[in-house]
């Protein structure tokens, strides 16, 4: 059970860490202003975002 429950804790710590990557690197595509990899990144964060 406490395994398990260490399982859920690094899921959601990867999890978050993921999105965290995510809006860094759509801020830099901000800057770049290169819309087709930012709806790409849109797309993966909707997808995570239904996950959670």
């Amino acid at each position: 059970m406490v395994k398990h429950g260490m399982i859920m804790i690094i899921y959601i710590v990867n999890k978050m860490f993921i999105l965290q990557v995510v809006f860094v690197l759509e801020d830099l595509l901000l800057i770049i202003k290169n819309s087709h990899l930012l709806s790409i990144v849109h797309k993966i964060k909707s997808e995570s975002r239904k996950e959670m």
